[in-house]
């Protein structure tokens, strides 16, 4: 099904351990897809820009709603 697709799979193991570790130490109420947006923005040192309003409560990450 993602063989047609333009979704590029990417597998890089630290971002997964920071949104794992970002996840157990904030313990709010987000999904894991959600730890990844502020994993990779804390990483990137990046503003994250979401129309979720449950972001604006994660530490150490800039969230700009949308």
């Amino acid at each position: 099904m993602l063989k047609g697709s333009k979704f590029l799979i990417v597998n890089d193991e630290r971002l997964s351990r920071l949104a794992a570790l970002e996840k157990c130490r904030q313990r709010l109420d987000l999904s894991l897809f959600d730890w990844f947006a502020v994993a990779l923005a804390k990483r990137e040192k990046a503003i994250l820009l979401t129309s979720d309003g449950g972001l604006k409560k994660a530490k150490g990450v800039e969230v700009f709603p949308v």
